[in-house]
């Protein structure tokens, strides 16, 4: 079943547009926290599942393409009248929260159309943003322990699967930031993931 899911899914992976357009360059804001860290503690407990590792592919022209392996995601979901929350993570490791991490992460905080979990296969949610400075909303991609970010410009956030077996896809365009430069030149680059995490649905 997640073979075909996955299958499926990356059809629509292939086929998201990606838009960038040239600004000027203006200062970045504050470095900004990776945000992954401090969920655990909300979350009720879960038995350890072996998982597999997140891989994002990162794309950028004249480059070869970069896939990047992360920790295994983890989908934890909430539901509100006739809307549900998702929020899109990468389990780290304890020593993610210390100085010297050279790991990666990510996150990404949804809200889709959806009463139950059921209504959830096959909801979008899209990101748009104008290419400026970075944003301070902890969205998007944390490389060597956040020396690097990569923010969504214009990407899709699809779900898919049965309900135990959800696949997430994650497609689009994202600027990169380096943590340390302060005046730094546009870059975009393509993203593309097919992730396979673990579901924690909040009461």
């Amino acid at each position: 079943m997640i073979c075909a899911n996955l299958i499926r899914v990356g059809l629509i992976v292939s086929t998201v547009g990606v838009a960038a357009c040239e600004r000027s360059p203006a200062p970045p804001a504050a470095p900004i926290p990776k945000p992954t860290a401090a969920i655990a503690a909300s979350l009720p407990a879960t038995q350890p599942v072996a998982r597999p590792n997140a891989i994002f592919v990162v794309s950028q022209s004249g480059v070869a393409d970069q896939p990047v392996q992360f920790p295994p995601a983890k989908l934890v979901i909430s539901f509100s009248e006739d809307s549900a929350r998702a929020t899109l993570f990468s389990d780290d490791p304890p020593e993610a929260v210390k100085d010297g991490y050279t790991g990666h992460s990510f996150y990404f905080d949804i809200t889709l159309d959806a009463a139950s979990i059921a209504d959830l296969p096959g909801k979008s949610f899209v990101i748009r943003k104008s290419q400026s400075e970075r944003i301070d909303d902890n969205t998007g991609l944390y490389l060597q322990g956040g020396k690097q970010i990569l923010q969504p410009l214009d990407a899709v956030i699809r779900i898919d699967g049965e309900p135990e077996n959800f696949v997430v896809a994650v497609a689009g365009s994202f600027q990169v930031f380096e943590n340390s430069v302060v005046d730094q030149l546009p870059q975009t680059v393509t993203v593309r993931a097919l992730v396979v995490p673990e579901i924690v649905v909040k009461k």
